[in-house]
């Protein structure tokens, strides 16, 4: 949490947890039961967020490394049980059964990454979707010859068209993410939008601002 808050680049913020979280997870799942571990499944959790907040590129790349991450992990299992040793950091006689089981454990090694890599390019399917709508919605909106301001329940500026900062002759700071009431209270004549913030409703208002190259502009 302090790390989003301090980090300019989100992307490259989420790059370096998301990319920890791979090699954490890998642990997690060795100390527990290597590809068997209940841990392991979070790498799904993993390259969804890749699909979703960087690329599907990225998510890949986590997905095969997951994979190398766990045939490893496997591997040492498998040898520790076949040649009886023990592992680090895992307690003596917890290795789950059929470790040593090639039939076994090969469905795992195939079908689990197969999953994983499935549900990247799913994900990243989705996202690229998604991000299509979100950028005709917004194209639209920005376009549209009226002006449109939309606030979040929380009293931000969530979206503000062109036309519709032409209107209020809002400063530059007066972009999404700012304050909505306190642009408006700037404003006496756009009082009723204060109001209407404070207690929101269904509602059709017209007001008058002031005269801009001599001419008033009912809203």
């Amino acid at each position: 949490l302090v790390a989003v808050r301090l980090a300019r680049d989100y992307r490259f913020h989420a790059l370096v947890q998301l990319s920890v979280d791979v090699f954490l997870i890998a642990l997690m799942a060795y100390a527990t039961g290597g590809l068997q571990s209940v841990f392991a499944y979070l790498y799904f959790g993993v390259v969804v967020a890749d699909a979703i907040l960087l690329s599907t590129r990225v998510a890949l790349v986590h997905a095969s490394s997951a994979t190398v991450l766990l045939s490893g992990i496997t591997l040492f299992y498998f040898l520790a049980d076949h040649y009886r040793f023990e592992l680090p950091l895992v307690r003596r006689g917890s290795l789950p059964p059929g470790s040593a089981d090639l039939g076994y454990v090969l469905p795992y090694l195939i079908y689990f990454p197969i999953a994983l890599h499935t549900i990247a390019l799913l994900a990243g399917r989705l996202a690229a979707e998604l991000q299509k709508v979100r950028i005709l919605g917004e194209e639209i909106l920005a376009n549209l010859s009226g002006g449109v301001i939309a606030a979040s329940p929380d009293g931000q500026i969530a979206f503000m068209n062109e036309n519709a900062r032409n209107l209020r002759d809002l400063p530059a700071g007066g972009g999404p993410g700012a304050d909505a009431v306190h642009l408006l209270r700037a404003r006496p004549e756009l009082g009723p939008l204060v109001q209407l913030l404070a207690a929101p409703r269904a509602v059709r208002l017209e007001l008058v601002l002031p005269p801009r190259a001599g001419r008033f502009r009912a809203v």
